[in-house]
């Protein structure tokens, strides 16, 4: 049994070191976009379709990948690294808006990988309350690593000037991880240390009503499109909008004031979990969809313009927004069969990137219409519609 418990903590320790890596590249390009918007003389819509073609491909290639998690975990992992190492090279040699977004739909196909894998895997091999917990877990660590990316992508581009150099050191890392993970799992099957879990739901075990279990799942879908959305058009835009929209330090120093920001965000995510299991998804998606509400209102009407009034406003953001998204991820144990988990979490990641995919796209057209604090205004909106779909789960199904 012991040697059991050590197998899987070494398994979930690369999870958790894959996760802080492949999503700390996912933040790499937010952080240099600031840098190509001005280089390439894009606008607020070009932004936004590199953004959304982006997530497309993370749209595609996740229901994929998710579909062959449940049977080739390790090995899809070690792909997807490979793949990643070489998406990060390639868009070294972008010269243009038609370069970019060419490059980063590869770079999207091969970041499409790592959530299926690491959340699914995650919840083979735990059960209950721990699930949720590492789950949660999972989430910090990807947004650790998103807090290290941009803050070394963004001293890097103030030290060198250079967002080739930037790329080239996570290449190169990505690389030495790829060589690492194919050394540590040269023996180990995950699918050894799964556990089997006959209940497809155990919040609805005493529901027969079929069609009841379908509306929870388009509930959460829903739920997680949104979020998603939210997601993109606040912390996915935010180093730009400061860099373009504000001035002096806020804006020079635009890519610091995100990985800022994303530190927050890995304290919720790491408290999401433990959230979930005491207050319940449903009370929690009311609370914290009010909560962001008012401060984002209150950021767009005060028009905040000074440093500290900004990191005051968006750790706030952050702290609240990041505890949503990994109660919705681990809403996805409650409404799939454990054996089908791997095609469940790439259904749910590929929906997610659906709602990037929207959020870049409207939240870029409708930025150059009117203004860019149309990134906050549409999250108001779509926020709105979390709580309401929070409150049918929560009558409904005691969420």
């Amino acid at each position: 049994m012991n040697k059991e418990k050590d197998y899987k903590t070494f398994i979930q320790k690369r999870l958790y070191a894959y996760h802080f890596l492949n999503d700390g590249i996912t933040f790499v390009l937010p952080t240099l976009m600031a840098f190509f918007f001005i280089t390439f003389e894009l606008n607020w819509l070009q932004m936004g379709v590199i953004f959304a073609f982006n997530a497309l491909a993370m749209v595609i290639f996740q229901i994929i990948v998710g579909y062959w998690t449940d049977k080739h975990s390790e090995i899809l992992m070690k792909f997807g690294l490979f793949i990643l190492a070489i998406s990060s090279f390639l868009m070294i040699f972008s010269f243009d808006f038609y370069s970019l977004i060419l490059f980063a739909t590869f770079s999207g196909s091969a970041l499409a990988f790592q959530h299926s894998i690491s959340y699914a895997t995650t919840s083979r091999l735990y059960q209950g309350e721990t699930r949720d917990i590492k789950i949660g877990h999972q989430g910090s660590a990807g947004d650790s690593g998103k807090c290290v990316a941009v803050f070394t992508s963004a001293i890097m581009l103030i030290i060198f000037s250079s967002w080739q150099i930037v790329l080239l050191f996570w290449s190169i890392i990505t690389f030495i991880m790829f060589a690492l993970i194919l050394y540590d799992f040269k023996n180990i099957k995950f699918e050894d240390y799964f556990l089997e879990d006959e209940n497809v739901n155990v919040n609805l075990k005493d529901n027969s009503d079929n069609s009841k279990d379908k509306l929870l799942i388009l509930l959460i879908t829903c739920c997680y499109i949104f979020v998603s959305a939210v997601f993109t058009l606040i912390i996915i835009n935010l180093a730009t909008y400061l860099a373009i929209e504000k001035t002096g330090t806020i804006s020079e120093y635009s890519g610091l004031i995100l990985g800022y920001t994303l530190i927050f965000g890995a304290i919720g995510s790491a408290s999401s979990g433990r959230i979930k299991t005491k207050f319940g998804m449903g009370n929690s998606l009311i609370v914290l969809g009010l909560g962001l509400i008012f401060i984002l209102s209150l950021y767009v009407y005060l028009n905040v313009g000074d440093l500290l009034g900004t990191l005051i406003f968006f750790a706030v953001i952050a702290i609240l927004l990041f505890l949503i998204y990994p109660q919705l991820l681990a809403a996805v144990n409650d409404i799939t069969h454990s054996k089908k988990i791997g095609f469940g979490y790439g259904m749910m990641l590929s929906i997610g990137w659906f709602g990037n995919f929207l959020g870049s796209f409207f939240g870029g057209y409708l930025a150059s219409l009117y203004s860019a604090n149309m990134f906050f205004i549409l999250s108001i909106i779509l926020l709105t519609f979390i709580i309401s779909l929070a409150v049918i789960m929560k009558l409904k199904y005691k969420l």
